[in-house]
């Protein structure tokens, strides 16, 4: 009979719906270092070796010492003379790339956080993009992307003094590339039309870019506007954004690029948000971190993913509380430097700090195994009872990781047993 009711509470939910037993992150930090006023909008933020860097539409790149966090300070300002909007940040081994929506990336060295001093630009005139959207340094190379252009462009920038053009890969997109990642040889890349205006994401095999190749791998239609694209560890799943109202967030089976599989698509009144639009995704380890216009950011549990099929919120961190008809504002960026420090950047609030570790499953246990034999099946069926009825508590039966056994828990276990 107890088994007969577990069926009967998995058939009566939509369990792929999150908006239940997920947990606010933990706050440590914030700043505002141009103010919030609304006269200025934040954009895009990174962090390395202590420091965080906020871009800005109109007052440069802010360079903030995080070390520690209940006194977060801006150290010094680049580019507030400029007249650019830095729309993307990235820093590698002490290198700011800060790309720029008129005259492209400048490389500045931030070796001395206070003294950032200009090495390079990539611009126009380097056949780089003078309106870089956004742009990724990985493996001694950077990728311009620009929502007005179907290519990418590639830079050598092993010397940062002396960026050396390597190639444009074209895309073919009708519209143009908004957002990019890699890991591991692969680039994933979100194109905002696709072929004929239903978006794309671009899979490429990019291990032989010295040789000036780049080899398409998978072209998936993901709906139009995709913005934001990010592959899990072992590139099985790939996590897509869309910019538009109420946002959509998809999950794609990607063992083969080729011949990719829709896996769930959830949207704002899934996550019971009042939100505009889903954005940046960032993947650290089995997580993903969403940010999200006026839903701040919102934490994704991919091996719950991988084994319901389902897409499964964790945790939360709000930084807005804009109206959804104010479009594009609220959480535009979000980067872990690890779970216990994300960085959160709101366009008219600034940096957040806050930690996720609370919300992360840990590496020792595996959900679902409630008998702890190391595989989830039907042995874990009557301890799994056992712990509804008696109210106890263990880490591998607290499958919406709530921090207790509850009926919450019901309908992910049964989509854990069903997908073993």
């Amino acid at each position: 009979m107890l088994i007969v009711a577990l069926v009967v509470a998995y058939v009566g939910h939509a369990f792929g719906h999150t908006s239940d037993g997920f947990l606010p992150l933990q706050f440590t930090g914030y700043h505002a270092p141009f103010g919030t006023d609304e006269t200025e909008t934040y954009t895009e933020v990174c962090a390395s070796n202590g420091f965080a860097y906020l871009g800005s539409l109109t007052s440069g790149v802010a360079i903030i010492d995080i070390s520690d966090p209940t006194a977060l300070a801006t150290t010094a300002v680049f580019g507030a003379d400029l007249g650019q909007a830095f729309v993307d940040i990235q820093v590698v081994d002490k290198v700011g790339y800060f790309s720029s929506d008129g005259e492209g990336t400048y490389l500045v060295d931030v070796a001395s956080p206070s003294n950032p001093i200009l090495l390079s630009q990539i611009s126009s005139a380097e056949n780089g993009h003078a309106s870089v959207t956004n742009a990724l340094v990985s493996q001694d190379r950077i990728f311009q992307v620009s929502e007005n252009s179907s290519q990418i462009s590639v830079f050598d920038v092993s010397n940062p003094s002396a960026p050396s053009f390597i190639m444009r890969i074209e895309t073919n997109d009708s519209v143009g590339l908004y957002d990019l990642s890699a890991q591991d040889g692969r680039l994933y890349v979100a194109g905002l039309g696709g072929v004929t205006g239903e978006g794309a994401a671009y899979i490429y095999d990019i291990t032989n870019l010295s040789s000036g190749s780049a080899t398409l791998l998978g072209q998936i239609a993901t709906g139009p506007n995709t913005a934001s694209v990010a592959a899990n560890m072992d590139h099985s799943q790939l996590i897509v954004s869309r910019r538009q109202a109420g946002g959509t967030l998809a999950a794609w089976d990607i063992s083969d690029p080729a011949t990719a599989l829709e896996i769930e698509t959830i949207n704002a009144s899934d996550l019971d948000v009042n939100a505009w639009s889903a954005g940046e995704i960032i993947v650290l380890d089995s997580t993903a971190y969403v940010a999200w216009h006026q839903a701040g950011v919102q934490v994704i549990d991919l091996d719950l993913l991988q084994q319901s099929s389902t897409i499964f919120r964790i945790g939360a961190f709000g930084t807005s509380t804009a109206s959804p008809l104010d479009g594009f504002v609220g959480n535009t960026s979000v980067f872990p430097l690890g779970h216990n420090q994300v960085l959160l950047s709101d366009s008219r609030w600034g940096i957040y700090l806050v930690d996720a570790t609370n919300v992360v499953p840990s590496d020792e246990s595996i959900l679902g195994d409630v008998n702890q034999d190391g595989a989830v099946n039907f042995l874990d069926i009557n301890p799994f009872i056992g712990l509804l009825l008696s109210g106890g508590f263990l880490e591998e039966a607290d499958l919406n990781q709530d921090g207790s056994v509850n009926f919450l828990d019901i309908n992910p276990f049964v989509a854990f047993l069903s997908a073993s």
